[in-house]
């Protein structure tokens, strides 16, 4: 009779052992694909005009930037911005700040034309906008590849692919999986990122 149920409590340890470690594996397996999560720069890019030469007239109503999660069976991930998206939002950007650099500089300089004023600092207005909007280096701030581990409601993402995730505060991502709704929660600064699957 004892070794009978030693036997049932063994069995029932091995199940309970089992489903453990399938449920680590089935939720990394969810975690696989590509997700996608818009950032929301407008403030960032207003501050920056605010501190540059152009000063606080000039600010942006939108800058909006696309970035693609994607984590790989190979268990390395890419987090990088959808370069399309990232495009469409400096030609919005350019469009809005076009007019009222153009508007600011005849008010420094009245009666002179723009294109001359800038042409004696050996500039463009588009070179001007371009130094006004320096997108790509804000969004290259958030670009990254690395290798991942999912453990215990956590993604853990390294800084490097030849470096493994360690179960370390500056690698730890708490998140949450809800159909295809992924949420990594912001315990710092409380701001969780919410990426929705593409594929």
């Amino acid at each position: 009779m004892k070794k009978v149920l030693a036997l049932a409590l063994s069995a029932a340890l091995l199940v309970g052992l089992l489903a453990g470690c399938g449920g680590k594996t089935a939720d990394r397996d969810r975690l696989i694909g590509k997700w996608s999560t818009t950032l929301d720069l407008t403030d960032i890019f207003n501050q920056g005009l605010a501190e540059s030469d152009l000063g606080a007239d000039f600010q942006v109503d939108k800058s909006e930037v696309v970035l693609v999660l994607e984590l790989k069976d190979d268990d390395t991930y890419s987090l990088i911005a959808d370069k399309d998206a990232l495009a469409v939002t400096k030609e919005n950007m350019r469009s809005q700040l076009e007019e009222s650099v153009i508007s600011g500089l005849n008010q420094l300089y009245p009666g002179v034309d723009v294109e001359d004023v800038l042409a004696q600092a050996d500039m463009t207005v588009d070179e001007l906008l371009d130094e006004a909007i320096p997108l790509e280096t804000v969004v290259s701030a958030y670009e990254m590849a690395g290798q991942y581990m999912v453990k215990k409601g956590v993604l853990y993402l390294s800084d490097g692919l030849d470096e493994a995730p360690e179960e370390a505060d500056e690698d730890r991502n708490p998140y949450t999986l809800d159909g295809d709704q992924l949420t990594l929660l912001g315990e710092e600064d409380g701001a969780d990122l919410i990426f929705q699957r593409v594929s």
